[in-house]
């Protein structure tokens, strides 16, 4: 149980991103994505049908888009602007895939998942 222990707390950390990118956004330190986020809440309400739609466009936008352009990096900068018309998206993968490793158990990032699961663990309690 404490080898199960270390390692799920090894990979928490996309967990408590997750929780502190929705605390950033509700407690309006950048005003731009609380309002996007409260424009496509208003959508949503005004118009129920939209939530079908929601899934596929946070798939899209947060998921397949980045992973996308991390894959297939854009043109460098000092090229002319007619070599960016004709740069080529298709074809393989000009860099690897990332994959999300787990956090040494001495290091920062481990204690500080640690504590945001304890902290989490105590207001679910």
């Amino acid at each position: 149980m404490s080898n199960n222990f270390r390692r799920f707390n090894a990979r928490i950390g996309v967990a408590f991103v997750f929780q502190n990118r929705l605390i950033h956004l509700f407690t309006w330190r950048q005003p731009t994505q609380t309002l996007s986020f409260l424009s496509v809440f208003t959508f949503v309400c005004l118009d129920p049908s939209l939530i079908f739609a929601l899934p596929l466009a946070l798939c899209l936008f947060f998921v397949m888009i980045p992973a996308f352009l991390t894959r297939h990096p854009p043109p460098p900068s000092h090229t002319s602007s007619e070599d960016t018309w004709n740069y080529e998206y298709g074809g393989p993968p000009s860099a690897p895939a990332k994959r999300v490793k787990p956090a040494p158990e001495l290091s920062k990032d481990f204690f500080r998942n640690m504590r945001d699961l304890q902290n989490s663990m105590e207001d679910f309690s």
